[in-house]
């Protein structure tokens, strides 16, 4: 068989699928439309029911707020080591926190922001640091270590310490899950992209070279 003859042949199969599948994602287009109409509601046809707005948005909102809870903890380590340092110069764990929502990082300083509205509005620093902690997961260590600190007067510098390496061995760990996860996700591409490329390179011209012996 000639090379040619049988290379317009594949040409002429994918453009025939192609248009096939073109044609019946149209027709499934149109079904789908007429089923959704008022008045196919009315014949008697069961319409399609799209989903609601509110679970788009919640789902949306849900992932925002998952990427937000994994930017502030990966911050978590070193607001963490400014506060231990901002302690052990002396400053008292309201002042040390003051100090890390001002100029600390900006994923973590927002999480502490209303550690230090509920104190100005007449709660005790160690009630506010409660309240946040209940709230936010996040930060919820390191504040409810701050407010135990300021009821009792204890010393934090190496409670601290020790939490930032524990925040800091956690976010290794996590890094560690992700990066196990890529072989993984890289199969779908692997399959669907490169081995059709590696297909007709290679298998494509070898299959043309048997037929035209």
């Amino acid at each position: 068989m000639n090379p040619s003859a049988v290379a317009q042949w594949i040409v002429l199969a994918l453009a025939m699928m192609l248009a096939i599948r073109r044609a019946t994602t149209g027709r499934l287009a149109e079904r789908l439309a007429t089923l959704a109409s008022p008045g196919a509601a009315s014949a008697g046809t069961p319409s399609v029911r799209a989903p609601p707005r509110g679970r788009g948005l919640g789902i949306v909102r849900a992932r925002r707020r998952r990427r937000a809870d994994r930017f502030a903890a990966a911050s978590l380590p070193e607001a963490i080591d400014l506060v231990r340092m901002a302690v052990g110069s002396g400053l008292a764990p309201a002042g040390a926190l003051a100090e890390i929502v001002a100029h600390g990082p900006a994923a973590v300083a927002s999480r502490l922001q209303p550690v230090l509205d509920l104190a100005g509005s007449g709660l005790s620093f160690g009630e506010a640091c409660h309240r946040v902690a209940l709230l936010d997961g996040v930060v919820a260590p390191l504040v409810t270590l701050l407010g135990e600190g300021a009821n009792t007067g204890a010393g934090l510098h190496d409670a601290l310490e020790r939490l930032a390496d524990d925040r800091a061995n956690d976010q290794r760990r996590a890094a560690e899950e992700r990066a196990r996860a890529v072989p993984v996700k890289l199969l779908f591409p692997l399959v669907c992209c490169t081995l059709p490329g590696f297909v007709l390179l290679a298998v494509v011209p070898a299959v043309l070279r048997a037929f035209d012996q």
